[in-house]
């Protein structure tokens, strides 16, 4: 090999891979007190430090085994982040069973605490009603079931911005499909086909009145997160995703990024099953977490992501009418440690043997 490209691809490979080893926020965790804690809670090691790994990433995924405390450490991470300052107003999404049971156990853990509980399956009216409280009033959490929060529109802007940049994302990979002999009319179909599945998702019905932005909302925690990964999957590879984005993820992705525009702590993720199916959840994790982290490394589009961490063959498979075409699909993975250490950064995993 010549001197100068393997030092150039040593110098690639230690910029992308090599310079951010994953903290253990064990020991900061040890540090904190949680003023205000119910004297009958006494918190797992892993529960603070979760919170310290809150407190100090933009966004963290809590990809806790079932068992493990992921409501207490939520609701831990939001009153402390609260009173150290780093977020003013955060909102709860959980799944439309568990209302009560979290907004109860987060009464259990702070007795204090002051929270905005939105009641299952409120009207557009009542919608209404629990923005304006919780644009007038100091709280320290609102709790809010999926539906519900979906119901809250964003802004024009929100959308406009959400959709310049899903098409700017399905372009870039069409592009970088080239090779593949994928012509400019079908380029053109292409993204006319991808404007019109957005408008689709953009235009469900949401109530009128103030929008999310209004409600000063400036941190996400999402109970049950598994339930936001069908977001779309721009890439000629086969199976790895849906090619175009839930509504409830597509909502979920607009609000992300409307608070990654504005703060520094953006939301926490919690769920046992980040990745159930395919590497795509991975990407999609990552991409409403830290995109930030993908984009300095050149792989936010999937195609580049899967390039990086797997290796891909092209097969003639037989489809259901008797024909043979040509399909592409991810074969195997390579370069896990270079992905673990980069998911390492804001997933906090804890695994029934990390567990004991």
């Amino acid at each position: 090999a010549k001197p100068e490209r393997v030092r150039t691809l040593t110098e690639r490979y230690n910029a992308m891979f090599n310079t951010v080893v994953p903290r253990d926020y064990t020991e900061d965790g040890k540090m904190l007190r949680f003023p205000g804690l119910a004297s009958s809670v006494h918190p797992y090691e892993q529960q603070p430090a979760a919170v310290a790994r809150m407190i100090n990433e933009p966004a963290v995924g809590l990809f806790h085994e079932v068992g493990a405390g992921k409501t207490k450490s939520m609701i831990m991470g939001a009153m402390e982040m609260k009173r150290l300052g780093i977020i003013t107003k955060p909102i709860v999404v959980v799944p439309n069973h568990m209302l009560f049971q979290f907004s109860n156990e987060w009464l259990q853990t702070y007795p204090n605490a002051r929270i905005l509980v939105a009641t299952e399956g409120a009207s557009a009216q009542e919608r209404r009603q629990l923005v304006a409280k919780a644009t007038m009033s100091d709280w320290d959490g609102i709790v809010m079931t999926q539906e519900n929060f979906k119901a809250l529109a964003v802004s024009d802007d929100t959308k406009a911005a959400y959709i310049r940049g899903e098409i700017a994302k399905y372009r870039e990979t069409i592009e970088l499909s080239e090779n593949s002999n994928m012509s400019v009319r079908r380029l053109e179909t292409a993204v006319e086909k991808m404007e019109n599945q957005l408008r689709a998702i953009t235009d469900q019905p949401t109530d009128s009145g103030p929008t999310f932005e209004a409600m000063g909302i400036d941190y996400i925690i999402a109970d049950e997160a598994h339930a936001y990964k069908n977001l779309g999957v721009s890439t000629n590879l086969q199976g790895v995703g849906p090619s175009t984005s839930s509504a409830r993820a597509a909502d979920m992705k607009m609000k992300m990024d409307y608070l990654r525009g504005k703060f520094d702590h953006v939301g926490t993720f919690a769920t046992a099953t980040p990745i159930a199916n395919t590497i795509s959840e991975a990407h999609t994790m990552m991409t409403y977490l830290r995109p930030d982290l993908l984009a300095e490394r050149g792989i936010l589009p999937f195609d580049a992501f899967a390039a990086t961490f797997c290796q891909a063959s092209t097969k003639a498979e037989l489809n259901v009418v008797g024909d043979y075409r040509m399909k592409t699909r991810i074969a195997r993975f390579q370069n896990l440690p270079e992905f673990l250490s980069l998911w390492g950064i804001p997933a906090d995993v804890k695994t029934a043997a990390d567990l004991n």
